[in-house]
């Protein structure tokens, strides 16, 4: 199986990228340096790992965010030849995605209750539908792995004021987890299927906060409560999926280990 994974540099495309020199598999690794000598090459399955990931810059420019994230995924079905369209999407599609009951694969979407993020992330969704014969889609909840630069475990590790309530709780899995999970739908064919992405289990910030030994620091006077508890039971089906406290454990003893972490060198 060939692959090119778009946005195979960035934080999660990168999962992608190791998990295929793992499993000995091709790989083309595009991003924006090589997008135009890449343009034309063609492979078994393309993995679109490129949309924006970052939430304030949808909040606060969302014509930027649709460059980015929509323009990009139009321009990736006419650049490339493939016969399977991976595409990476967001549980911020769900309107409340603090209940599995409302944040099931086949849950009624309401997109005039999401945000910008979510709702670019929607639209992203449809137009993989619309206008390919054969795709998946991958609604990712968290993610802890290589390369973090940005979400408020980051924040917590590099004592960054947290812009939520450390009562907020989410679910984590890591890059190299989802990229394992991805390639085995794609063995057993499950075309034409959305599949949530989200570690087992949540954990709260005020658990990682306690574990890294961080005093509490906000960057708002009254910052929100945020809740995932994303439906994974379909994605369960196919293989088990690691717990979040897992998840985060393990991040955390590699992250101690990597000078300049915010606990000081330790090799």
């Amino acid at each position: 199986m060939k692959i090119i994974v778009l946005g195979g540099k960035g934080f999660v495309g990168s999962g992608f990228v190791r998990r295929a020199a793992r499993e000995g598999l091709e790989c083309l690794c595009v991003d924006l340096d090589n997008y135009d000598s890449c343009r034309g090459a063609s492979a078994d399955l393309f993995v679109n790992a490129a949309g924006n990931s970052k939430k304030y810059l949808a909040a606060r420019a969302p014509r930027e965010d649709f460059r980015i994230s929509l323009q990009g995924l139009m321009n990736s079905l006419e650049d490339f030849g493939f016969a399977h369209y991976v595409y990476i999407s967001s549980s911020d599609i769900y309107a409340d995605p603090s209940r599995p009951a409302s944040s099931r694969e086949d849950a009624p979407l309401e997109p005039d209750r999401i945000s910008n993020y979510g709702f670019h992330k929607y639209l992203g969704e449809l137009l993989v539908r619309r206008y390919l014969p054969s795709w998946l889609i991958v609604r990712l909840g968290g993610v802890l792995g290589p390369g973090l630069k940005k979400n408020p475990v980051y924040d917590l590790i590099h004592d960054v004021p947290l812009r939520v309530h450390e009562r907020s709780r989410y679910q984590y899995l890591s890059p190299d987890f989802l990229a394992r999970a991805v390639f085995e739908l794609a063995r057993r064919g499950r075309w034409g299927n959305v599949y949530n992405a989200a570690g087992s289990g949540t954990i709260s910030l005020e658990e990682i906060r306690r574990r890294l030994g961080r005093t509490l620091n906000y960057q708002v006077s009254d910052p929100p409560v945020e809740h995932y508890e994303i439906d994974n039971g379909k994605l369960t089906g196919v293989l088990e999926i690691p717990a979040t406290s897992q998840t985060v454990e393990d991040f955390l003893a590699g992250e101690m280990l990597v000078p300049g972490s915010g606990e000081g060198e330790k090799r």
